[in-house]
């Protein structure tokens, strides 16, 4: 009965939208001739077969396991007010700053910068109504991964639940939904294959998250690379910096907040935490937790800030280092990297039945 009950929303998706992007028939019973961007052909890659798991990967949730009433009015709102897919420029409003500042002021004053700004930038991937990331047509099983990708954002626009049945929380505002969280398909690890990012912030501050998922085409299943809380910037070494949530170190009073950095490990397929990296302010305590005192001797340049490295298994702290160390050691992590701008668009049922 699910299944039957997902094929019907499905269907009243797909019908909603196609009415709003080809507009009304004419007089004489021909519809408007459609503009030249294609935009209906984005319509085409529909989603999975609800219950269709004939691949055996539900081991995360794959085959539209998506249950719940789901409401026709939220449905039509959300056709109507996402516009015409072939123009996403915009369309991600940056759910994860607007959301986290909204929810918790205690979050990291960087938070609009990952997941906000590239979401403003629209979707780069976009062209003739389609959403798709550089890696198209490099992988023949790409209606399988897409499919998949469909039947994930489902799961999270109309129930809240992410593969693997993890929940994280939904607590809509007053003038935001689920629509307000963004997606992108892009190969952001430079595997060759595109990934799904997830930036999911309607929720309470510990339940915000951004999350990427890598398709397998052997297991026909998909894995989770990375969570981390949607405050994040991507290099294109493979790095990724991941900004707290809240700022509890000994430099608060300081323009600096604590972040962690991660490594995509090729092997692996999935990101590595390497380090933790926070400060301590001679302003803010003269000693450290321990009853250690603030080390002078380190702090060379006088500015009473000295900055310091947690490993990422060990959880050890490294000896201290002043500005000029610390850019040094900063600079041989990144290499020269530059950001990479992912192209989110807002989660909504046109951009989702839009993937290919």
């Amino acid at each position: 009965m699910r299944n039957v009950k997902n094929a019907v929303w499905k269907w009243a998706a797909l019908c909603l939208t196609a009415a709003v992007l080809s507009g009304c028939a004419g007089e004489d019973g021909n519809k408007t001739e459609m503009s030249s961007d294609g935009a209906a052909e984005g319509l085409q890659s529909g989603g999975t077969e609800n219950g269709g798991d004939q691949d055996g990967s539900a081991s995360l949730g794959i085959g539209g396991q998506s249950g719940g009433q789901r409401d026709s009015e939220a449905l039509a709102g959300d056709g109507a007010g996402s516009g015409a897919l072939g123009d996403n420029r915009g369309a991600g409003d940056g759910a994860a700053s607007a959301d986290s500042e909204a929810l918790d002021g205690d979050g990291p004053e960087g938070s609009e910068g990952a997941a906000g700004d590239a979401a403003g930038e629209g979707a780069a991937g976009a062209q003739s109504g389609r959403l798709t990331g550089f890696g198209e047509g490099t992988d023949p099983n790409r209606k399988e991964m897409t499919d998949a990708y469909v039947s994930i954002l489902e799961d999270i626009y109309f129930d809240q639940i992410f593969p693997d049945g993890e929940e994280y929380g939904y607590q809509p505002g007053e003038n935001y939904d689920i629509t307000a969280n963004s997606f992108a398909v892009f190969d952001i690890d430079f595997d060759g294959e595109d990934e799904l990012i997830v930036t999911y912030s309607t929720t309470y501050m510990a339940g915000m998250r951004e999350l990427i998922y890598a398709y397998d085409s052997v297991s026909k299943s998909v894995r989770k690379e990375i969570s981390c809380f949607p405050s994040m910037i991507y290099y294109d070494n493979g790095v990724v910096r991941e900004d707290a949530s809240h700022n509890h170190g000994m430099a608060s009073d300081r323009d600096f907040w604590p972040y962690s950095l991660y490594q995509y490990d090729r092997e692996k397929d999935a990101y590595v935490l390497t380090a933790g990296v926070d400060a301590w302010s001679r302003s803010w305590q003269e000693e450290d937790y321990e009853g250690n005192p603030f080390p002078e001797e380190v702090d060379k340049d006088g500015d009473g800030l000295v900055y310091y490295t947690i490993a990422g298994e060990s959880n050890e702290r490294s000896g201290f280092m002043d500005q000029e160390t610390y850019d040094q050691w900063l600079d041989s992590v990144l290499e020269g990297a530059g950001e990479v701008k992912v192209p989110y668009v807002k989660l909504t049922t046109d951009n989702i039945y839009a993937i290919e």
